[in-house]
């Protein structure tokens, strides 16, 4: 049989382009792996369409389609066209997994899980003519034995390396915004050691010892004894591959690990900090990531030469207006090489979309890609979160953030450089983006206004900054000084004159000494006065009962105050 296989990909207008795939990209391994598991008998073709046209109108006996969720309505299409012709079409991969009754009309068969010792199979019954409707991977299979991916089907010079290697599946985690788990299971499953090293072998010996290679895990840190020795056979057969991998931040509390690393020629990680809130990695189920240890974790890897390509979400349960700006200041801050920033995805096959589901409006699947806003969030319009993620985009890779995250590096900089140049070039596709005047307020300096430095902001005062209609809703939580406080004031008084919008502090979490309130009395009387011309309001929420009177007394009852003390 002639097999075609396709790894669909969107039409959106964000896309990854050809030129970006031999820049940065290297290829997915499902369809090559799926064509290494194909008996030889068979003549097998490989498209992946960020960088191939599909043959349309070329004659296959079956195609393979394995998409991902923002993929599958153009892998519905694909289905169309070649079932109309009269071609089979199989499919599989996360998102039919978890929507089967979904893909099952687009599909004359569905491969539900992972398809090692189902593909010979199916390939049989298709020849004889009893294909199956479903065909069930029980359990995980093992990866033992496991061929190497068919990288001749791959053109060269498509990619900046055709070079993936599999090391596992699998993780113990169980963020709730990732599908990892519900398809490859919630435990590491590692190929033995001694063949992922002969597959590394093979691509020096025919490649060359600066061929990049990308080992492929969903967490590299997630199974330390593995990956150690893993890496010490790598120096003991001497392979030299500069490669890069994934993992989490927590790879960096092993200084063993990081230097078996270094030593082993790791050049870059990819690490999920996905947020600088605490408060989002618990309501995430990512709390195992420490927002305390960020700045210390990320300088390990910088100690050790190895870059840091991060991946941040916009839209989690605890952002406000103000996260743009200070996530961005916390990136420059700690020289972070590269960084992939998306709107929250509540992909159908996580525990996230079932949460959210009363938030989500948009269930058109090429627009879960991490570009597009499909929900509503409870502080920012969808308007301001993606305007947000646009202007962070925009402005991370603009010259002067390049710089000042680049040309302190000593080592490879022109390799980051580059990068950082490459990647420029593909957020410039991206609107330019804005900040809302409300964020535009709460922005640059509020670290500084408050007297905090770094990450201590964050645990020292809480600050979160929303929308409400006409108004602007601050809720803070911690301990206000009087410094603090009066900093804070000015923030809030040029929202009443800039944003010229009413405003809601809510107080119910925050400590603030009696006499720092009453010293704060020509700076409230201005702002109210400011208010009441405009017919807006100042609204004090919880506010502790002695605060409240020395208000009063300070005020009386005006019409721009309203005051709601804090019941016991």
């Amino acid at each position: 049989m002639k097999i075609l296989l396709i790894c669909p990909e969107s039409k959106s207008s964000f896309r990854f382009t050809p030129k970006d795939a031999r820049r940065f990209w290297f290829p997915r391994n499902s369809i090559v792996q799926l064509a290494a598991m194909t008996p030889p008998e068979h003549e097998v073709v490989c498209i992946d369409e960020v960088v191939q046209q599909t043959p349309l109108d070329e004659d296959f006996d079956l195609v393979g389609l394995s998409p991902m969720t923002y993929q599958a309505p153009r892998a519905y299409e694909l289905s169309a066209h070649f079932r109309a012709r009269g071609v089979p079409v199989v499919m599989g991969g996360y998102h039919v997994t978890g929507l089967p009754d979904e893909a099952q009309p687009h599909a004359d068969a569905l491969v539900l899980g992972e398809a090692e010792g189902i593909w010979p199979g199916l390939l049989q019954d298709v020849q004889q003519g009893t294909l199956k409707r479903r065909y069930h991977q029980q359990g995980f299979p093992s990866l033992v034995g496991l061929p190497p991916p068919r990288r001749d089907l791959i053109p060269k010079n498509l990619y900046f390396t055709r070079f993936s290697v599999e090391t596992t599946r699998g993780c113990p985690h169980d963020c709730s915004y990732c599908d990892v788990t519900s398809f490859f299971g919630r435990s590491f499953r590692w190929r033995p050691i001694p063949e992922i090293v002969a597959e590394l072998k093979q691509i020096q010996e025919t490649e060359g010892k600066n061929a990049w290679v990308f080992i492929c895990s969903d967490n590299m840190a997630g199974n330390r004894r593995e990956t150690k020795a893993l890496m010490q056979a790598m120096i003991d057969e001497g392979i030299t591959l500069p490669w890069g991998s994934q993992c989490t931040l927590n790879l960096a509390n092993d200084k063993e690990l990081l230097d078996l690393a270094r030593r082993s020629n790791c050049v870059a990680m990819f690490v999920g900090l996905e947020t600088i809130s605490q408060e989002n990695l618990m309501q995430v189920r990512k709390s195992f990531n420490k927002v305390g240890s960020f700045i210390d974790q990320i300088q390990a890897f910088h100690d050790h030469e190895i870059m840091v390509n991060t991946g941040m979400i916009f839209g989690l349960p605890e952002d406000d207006e103000g996260v743009f700006e200070r996530t961005l200041e916390f990136l420059v801050r700690t020289r972070i090489e590269l960084a992939l920033f998306s709107i929250l995805v509540p992909l159908p096959t996580t525990k996230i979309f079932h949460e959210m589901r009363e938030q989500i409006f948009d269930f058109d699947w090429s627009h879960y890609d991490g570009k597009h806003v499909v929900f509503r969030h409870k502080r920012l319009s969808v308007e301001a979160l993606y305007e947000g993620w646009c202007w962070t985009y925009r402005h991370f890779y603009n010259f002067r953030n390049i710089g000042r995250r680049v040309l302190p590096t000593e080592r490879r900089i022109l390799a980051r450089l580059a990068s950082n140049l490459v990647h420029r070039q593909m957020a410039h596709r991206i609107p330019r983006g804005s900040l809302t005047p409300l964020a535009r307020i709460f922005r640059g300096g509020w670290e500084r206004a408050l007297g905090t430095h770094g990450m201590e902001l964050l645990s020292a005062l809480k600050v979160k900054v929303g929308r409400l209609g006409e108004t602007a809703a601050i809720q803070l939580e911690g301990t206000l000084d009087h410094i603090a406080l009066h900093e804070l004031w000015e923030k809030v008084h040029e929202t009443a004159t800039k944003a010229r919008m009413s405003i809601e502090l809510n107080l119910r979490d925050v400590e603030i000494p009696t006499e720092a309130v009453q010293a704060l009395g020509a700076k409230v009387r201005r702002t109210l006065e400011k208010l009441a011309a405009q017919g807006r309001t100042l609204t004090l929420l919880h506010l502790d009962e002695e605060a409240a009177l020395a208000l009063r007394q300070l005020f009386g009852y005006p019409q721009a105050l309203q005051i709601i003390p804090r019941s016991e």
